[in-house]
């Protein structure tokens, strides 16, 4: 299996084989966990019951320093899910679709650095 934790803190990433609920999220790249699987968390266009956490412009770049391209994924009405996720290798391959700012690194730091380490499938249910 492919190694997917190639990736630094604040990339947004696409995964080809997330769950079905997951399609339509994007991950964020925050830490890697054992050189296969990562930590990361995922952005919403939807604050679900206030739960998740609203994100501002600035904590999303809009230019690909690397092409010079816009990226795919920039802010839009974006909100943070405030968990820690372990996302698996078997989502993969991902696509880098984006970049946080370092205003934005930090902001989701501050959320989810102290939060416990959970699969999708345990956070939703909560």
């Amino acid at each position: 299996m492919t190694n997917n934790v190639d990736f630094k803190i604040g990339e947004i990433l696409l995964g080809d084989n997330n769950l079905p609920i997951d399609r339509n999220h994007y991950i964020v790249f925050y830490k890697e966990i054992d050189g296969i699987d990562f930590q990361g968390c995922m952005i919403s266009t939807k604050p679900y019951k206030n739960i998740n956490k609203s994100m501002m412009s600035e904590h999303f770049e809009v230019v690909n320093t690397e092409t010079g391209n816009n990226w795919p994924i920039t802010y839009k009405n974006s909100y943070l899910v405030p968990a820690k996720l372990h996302k698996f290798n078997e989502m993969g391959p991902f696509t880098k679709v984006g970049q946080l700012t370092e205003e934005g690194i930090l902001f989701i730091a501050g959320i989810i650095d102290d939060k416990p380490l959970t699969p999708w499938e345990v956070y939703k249910v909560q």
